[in-house]
């Protein structure tokens, strides 16, 4: 075994006695993932077929990578196979061997897996996981022994497979041509991610009772949070389908809340619209519009632009939960003619409000930063307005 490390301070020299501090916790959390590695090597032949060949690992204190010869992607339902034969050895508690033995017995036992041309020492290390080393030897040729992990190895194990807790594949994709890569997590890593997935799911069921804004807000967290945090690949599938129910949910709501605040919008703009032909106003026609949306907006203002067609129409709604002021407005080509322009118009009253915009002399829209100078910005715009009056 090579231990590598770093001088901090004095001289070392070949011969001198050192004190290895071996630090326990992580230790344990490492061997996790040695023992979990064999597992999943043994269940990777179980479940695909003794063709498969390990062509690389890697382990660490909170994952393991390992790399395998197979021509395809492995199934939702393959991966899920795999997950319970490791389980089922880590649930039963099998014992984890392991023994010098000498190589050319060790090389007979049924089962046996070695790294394809690595070259081994003799006696070499055999780490076997359900049964003992001495069971093994004493009678190599058993087929029993194919429902054993049996490897030359010499890495670090936990004593028994139930110390590993719980396994995860986390995910599953090609390195190379005929190369496939799992990476998967054993131990608190394996536990935390599978608790993670429960918790997602109690989520997502807890917030089909939700409506309107809510449902949309709740159904947009849980998204990020599916992005972000991790998931076992087996728990993914039911996930993402139960997500794109949410989905469907939360479009049908908005849907349902554009119509009514678009029925809303235009019944206040109906009422706005008459008083101001009831006064026989020729001024420019502006309006705050506080219970909108971003579509029911340029609704109003296609209304207000039919029924006043010779009339400059300048619409606000203020959207205090985002924070935010979103301007629309609409210049008859007389008043054009006269350099009153719609995209210098919504910049004015935006700029009040801490935002900006423009467009074309004939239709623009603009938004801001503040919903609560709204009332300042549309006063902005009416002396604006009176410019080409």
């Amino acid at each position: 075994m090579l231990h590598i490390g770093h001088v901090r301070r004095g001289v070392l020299r070949r011969g001198d006695s050192v004190i290895m501090d071996l630090k326990k916790p992580r230790r344990h959390l490492v061997a996790a993932h040695p023992t979990a590695t064999h597992l999943m090597n043994w269940a990777l032949r179980e479940t695909l077929g003794q063709d498969v060949q390990q062509r690389g690992s890697l382990v660490a204190d909170d994952r393991l990578r390992f790399d395998f010869s197979f021509t395809r992607a492995m199934t939702n339902e393959e991966i899920s196979a795999v997950e319970k034969l490791v389980m089922a050895h880590i649930n039963n508690n099998s014992v984890v061997d392991a023994v010098n033995a000498p190589l050319d017995q060790a090389q007979k036992i049924a089962g046996v897996r070695a790294v394809f041309g690595e070259k081994y020492p003799d006696p070499v290390r055999v780490v076997s996981i359900g049964a003992t080393v001495e069971q093994l030897l004493a009678d190599p040729t058993n087929a029993k022994w194919r429902g054993v992990s049996v490897e030359f190895c010499g890495g670090t194990h936990l004593l028994f497979s139930k110390e590993a807790h719980s396994f995860a594949i986390m995910s599953e994709g090609a390195l190379s041509t005929g190369v496939r890569r799992i990476t998967a997590v054993a131990g608190v890593a394996a536990t935390t991610a599978i608790q993670t997935a429960n918790n997602l799911s109690a989520r997502m069921e807890q917030a089909r009772a939700l409506q309107g804004a809510e449902l949309n807000a709740e159904v947009s967290e849980i998204g990020q949070l599916m992005q972000s945090l991790p998931i076992p690949h087996s728990h993914k599938q039911q996930l993402n389908a139960t997500m794109d129910a949410l989905r469907d949910l939360a479009k049908a709501a908005r849907r349902e809340s554009e119509s009514s605040t678009r029925e809303a919008t235009l019944a206040t703009m109906q009422q706005l619209i008459a008083a101001h032909e009831q006064a026989c106003a020729t001024d420019a026609f502006i309006a705050l519009l506080e219970n909108a949306d971003a579509p029911a907006l340029l609704t109003a203002l296609n209304m207000a632009k039919t029924k006043l067609p010779q009339t400059a129409i300048l619409l606000a709604w203020p959207d205090a939960a985002e924070g935010k002021v979103s301007i629309v407005a609409c210049v008859p080509a007389p008043l054009i003619a006269k350099g009153f322009k719609a995209g210098d118009w919504v910049k004015i009253a935006a700029q009040v409000c801490g935002g900006g915009g423009g467009g074309k002399p004939d239709m623009a829209q603009a938004g801001g930063k503040d919903p609560s100078k709204t009332a300042e910005a549309l006063d902005a715009a009416r002396a604006h307005a009176k410019k080409f009056a």
